[in-house]
């Protein structure tokens, strides 16, 4: 009898949330976000979203500071 091949299963570390999770994306800056999502529907779950917004407003503070 022949046996089964194993399948590797790969699972990361979401920076965001810091769960363990095989749906996941990867930004430029090598972080990893979880991301579970139904095709055709929006995400359950999107880290990467929530990290961007948490960013957003400390950026638009910077800005409207005015420069000496």
């Amino acid at each position: 009898m022949r046996k089964k091949k194993i399948t590797p299963v790969m699972e990361i570390k979401c920076d965001h949330c810091n769960t363990y999770t095989t749906s996941f994306v990867v930004t430029a800056e090598h972080k990893k976000f979880c991301r579970l999502q139904t095709p055709g529907f929006l995400p359950d779950i999107d880290c990467m979203n929530d990290y961007l917004n948490n960013l957003k407003p400390l950026d638009s503070k910077s800005e409207s500071k005015p420069s000496l």
